[in-house]
């Protein structure tokens, strides 16, 4: 048994910010009068194959494409920023017994951003498995390496915007419980840990973007 999903978007947004003196709004009064349009185009195309009962398979591919053209006043200058990113994934799912479920998958990401920016590539890995050796528990844990590209606004923001940003890299463990000791009741709990590289953030609001940083996250979470 296969099946295919197919998605395109489109959005597309306008903005006129004006701004005068003093509340009478007259043009002998305007400040400044800017635009700010942007746009996101894709689509995503996936793939799933149920190879048996105990095998399953599913892919993806989907590439996107952000765009900006801003004028800070009427009168200036145009000026047009994109990023284009592609990325593609497989992931596979296969129960070896009957209480333990387990998967694995890769995925391709590649990013450019204007004529003038070299392409960004990446490879990112995961596996995880879920372990139930009662009906009413489940023991699951989980490892992977993420990549994170800067967003358009991070690069090309006029008052923040870093063009020369590295993309953020991490690698992330979970590991955690499902009990159910009661039909209507369920306990969930997890531990979870990233170790990140290269974070894009800003030291304060008057800063421009950067990777500031290499920084540990853990934490426990319980529902």
């Amino acid at each position: 048994l296969s099946e295919w999903k197919v998605k395109f978007y489109y959005d597309d947004c306008e903005n006129r910010l004006r701004r005068f003196k003093d509340s009478a709004m007259t043009e002998p009064n305007l400040v400044f009068d800017s635009y700010h349009d942007s746009y996101d185009l894709g689509g995503i195309l996936g793939y799933r194959l149920n190879v048996s009962e105990h095998l399953n398979n599913a892919s993806n591919i989907g590439l996107r494409r952000d765009g900006i053209r801003r004028q800070e006043n009427t009168g200036a200058l145009w000026v047009e920023n994109h990023l284009t990113t592609f990325s593609a994934g497989d992931q596979i799912e296969l129960i070896p017994i009957s209480n333990l479920r387990t998967e694995i998958g890769a995925g391709y990401h590649r990013m450019q951003s204007n004529s003038d920016r070299a392409t960004t590539e990446a490879v990112d890995l995961y596996g995880g498995a879920t372990y139930s050796p009662k009906t009413w528990l489940s023991l699951q844990v989980s490892a992977s390496r993420v990549t994170r590209f800067p967003t358009l606004n991070q690069l090309y923001s006029a008052t923040s915007g870093n063009s020369d940003l590295d993309p953020e890299e991490a690698v992330k463990i979970e590991t955690g419980y499902r009990l159910r000791p009661a039909r209507h009741l369920t306990f969930l709990q997890a531990y979870f840990r990233s170790d990140v590289s290269k974070l894009i953030d800003r030291k304060d609001k008057n800063s421009l973007y950067d990777n500031i940083d290499d920084v540990d996250l853990s934490g426990l979470e319980s529902s």
